[in-house]
């Protein structure tokens, strides 16, 4: 079975994707299908544009991200621009990528001036999720996200909005959001219950080689070290002993603590 219902194509539409391939036009498309070219062996997306059908390489989805499946960007609309046309096909190969590197350059000049945009979630992982700014792509940690044990995937699905500013961008092209006001879980501890002997839920947020530092709570990371054998890595879930509770010279609580079992 075809993907797409196919129908002649109009003089118009046929001169319409050409003009819009000469001048390197970027085109809203929404995605249909995710599969695998049999040619090809390789993945592509499927779109379509009044009625002419659009293939996006998988080499052609991002100029910074390597995504290893594809999957989430069905349902998803994306700008391209189109790299090649068959008319006689009807069909025509289109780049993410390219459409990214040109609207790429006043986005990221916004966005180091300190503008926020509403961004969409485009693929979650276990420590965060990639979000799409009109075609320009950043990381969003789930520290960055969150000021508790909160995980992105717990909370947010992809095609959700969320409201992020830039955090850092570098040499390389990579980007990293923080989001303009943290999720706070209704159920996340108060720093003030903490006592020494509880057992509580934390997330790794980093790995030292003096231990881990995990978070339990609103602005609480906990230095710890590990009493099991398990591998521990970032944004892990993982139950803790408190071993100390105390105020530093601010006045601010610390805690002390020691990882009992990974989630």
């Amino acid at each position: 079975m075809a993907e797409f219902e196919t129908k002649e194509l109009s003089k118009e539409i046929l001169k319409e994707m050409r003009d819009h391939k000469k001048n390197r036009d970027i085109i809203n498309v929404m995605v249909r299908v995710a599969s695998v070219n049999k040619e090809t062996g390789n993945s592509e997306l499927i779109a379509d544009y009044n009625g002419i059908r659009i293939v996006i390489p998988k080499g052609e989805l991002d100029a910074n991200v390597d995504y290893k499946s594809i999957v989430h960007f069905v349902g998803v609309e994306v700008g391209v621009v189109v790299l090649a046309f068959d008319a006689k096909k009807g069909e025509a190969i289109c780049s993410r990528a390219e459409a990214q590197k040109i609207v790429a350059p006043d986005i990221i000049a916004r966005l180091e001036d300190s503008e926020s945009f509403v961004g969409t979630i485009v693929n979650i992982l276990p420590y965060g999720a990639y979000v799409d700014i009109g075609g320009v792509t950043g990381l969003l940690k789930n520290y960055d996200f969150a000021i508790d044990t909160t995980l992105i995937k717990e909370v947010k699905r992809v095609g959700d909005k969320v409201s992020v500013h830039l955090k850092q961008y570098s040499k390389n092209g990579a980007i990293v959001f923080e989001a303009d006001k943290k999720y706070r879980s209704p159920d996340a501890i108060d720093p003030e219950s903490i006592e020494v002997g509880q057992i509580v839920l934390g997330v790794v947020r980093s790995r030292k080689p003096f231990g881990y530092f995990v978070n339990i709570a609103p602005g609480i990371d906990v230095l710890t070290s590990s009493d099991i054998d398990d591998e521990i890595n970032e944004e892990q879930k993982v139950q803790i002993k408190v071993l100390k509770v105390y105020r530093d010279d601010n006045d601010n609580i610390r805690v002390r603590g020691v990882i009992k079992r990974v989630l």
